[in-house]
C-alpha cells in the first residue's frame, strides 16, 4: 500500500552497560551517476516571472554542502535555475521562475553533487507573476527524493514515500553512538527499503497479499455492518464482479481458499 510502518531503533539495540546513546542516519556514497546537469533558462524569452526563497531537504536530510542545483520546470521546460547559498547556519536556493502566462503547473527537481544524482521533489507550484514565495527566515520547503526518513526525539524511525510513481529502494546506514565515554565507540548497520509495484490480488481484503479465511471474514463483517471497506479494499472484495459487496463474494473466497475455485468470476469475465 505504499506506506511503511514506523519502527523503533532502540528494539535493536542491546546496551551492555546502560551508557546513553544516539542514533544518526546516512547514505551509501555513490559514483558514476548523471553528471551535472545543463539546466539553463532563456529568461527574455518569458514576459513574467515570481521569486522563491527555498529551503531543501534531501531523502529527509539536510544536504551537505557542494555544488548542488534546484531546478524548476514546466513539462520539460527548464524555467528556473539555482545554487545554494550559505545564509548563516542554513543553506537556501534563491530561484527566479519565468512564464508567459498565470496558472501553469511548475514542477522541480533536485540535483545532488555529492552522490550525483538527480532527484524527484514532491512539491508543485501555480504560477503567480510576481509572487513572492518564502523569505530567509521562512523559506519554502521542499522535499526532494525517492523516500525520506527521519528519526524522532524516540529514536523512531518514520518512512515517507515521497515519489508517487517510485518503485525501487533506498539503503540507509544506522549508526548508534555511545554517549559521555573516553572511546566514544559506535557501530553501524545497513537496511534497505524497497517499494514495489502495486499488485492487485483480489480477495485480499485486509492487505497482507493472501487470500485466506480472514478476508471472507471482513468481507461478511461489511455485509453486516460492522466493518466498513471503501477504495481499494471495496474494489478487492468484489470477487464476484457484480458491483456489490455481497455473502456471494464470501463464499467465492472461502471456496478460493479451499482450493475447489483456481480464480475468481472478476478475473475470468464473470465466469467461474
Amino acid at each position: 500500500m505504499r506506506t511503511f510502518e514506523s519502527f523503533d531503533l532502540d528494539d535493536f539495540l542491546l546496551s551492555s552497560d546502560g551508557d546513553a546513546i544516539t542514533w544518526s542516519l546516512g547514505f551509501p556514497t555513490t559514483s558514476g551517476g548523471a553528471g551535472t546537469p545543463s539546466w539553463s533558462v532563456a529568461a527574455a524569452a518569458y514576459e513574467q516571472s515570481m521569486s522563491a526563497t527555498v529551503a531543501v531537504t534531501q531523502r529527509g536530510q539536510m544536504p551537505q554542502s557542494g555544488n548542488h542545483l534546484l531546478g524548476a520546470f514546466v513539462g520539460t521546460e527548464v524555467r528556473g535555475v539555482a545554487a545554494p547559498v550559505i545564509v548563516g547556519e542554513h543553506t537556501l536556493y534563491f530561484l527566479s521562475i519565468y512564464a508567459n502566462e498565470a496558472g501553469e503547473t511548475v514542477t522541480f527537481q533536485y540535483y545532488d553533487a555529492g552522490d550525483d544524482r538527480i532527484y524527484p521533489v514532491k512539491q508543485t507550484l501555480t504560477f503567480s507573476a510576481n509572487a513572492r514565495l518564502g523569505n530567509p527566515q521562512q523559506p519554502l520547503p521542499l522535499q526532494a527524493g525517492t523516500l525520506a526518513f527521519a528519526i524522532d526525539a524516540e529514536n523512531v524511525v518514520v518512512i515517507e514515500v515521497l515519489d508517487p510513481a517510485f518503485t525501487g529502494s533506498e539503503t540507509v546506514l544506522f549508526t548508534a553512538t555511545d554517549q559521555g565515554t573516553i572511546q566514544g565507540l559506535s557501530a553501524t548497520q545497513t537496511a534497505t527499503f524497497a517499494v514495489e509495484a502495486a499488485q492487485t490480488i483480489y480477495g485480499d481484503v485486509d492487505g497482507d497479499e493472501q487470500v485466506t479465511e480472514q478476508d471472507a471474514v471482513w468481507i461478511m463483517e461489511h455485509v453486516v455492518g460492522t466493518r466498513v471497506l471503501v477504495g481499494l479494499d471495496a474494489a478487492l472484495a468484489d470477487v464476484n464482479g457484480d458491483g456489490r459487496i455481497s455473502p456471494f463474494d464470501a463464499r467465492l473466497v472461502r471456496q478460493f481458499v479451499a482450493g475447489t475455485i483456481g480464480q475468481f468470476p472478476i478475473e475470468n469475465g464473470g465466469n467461474g
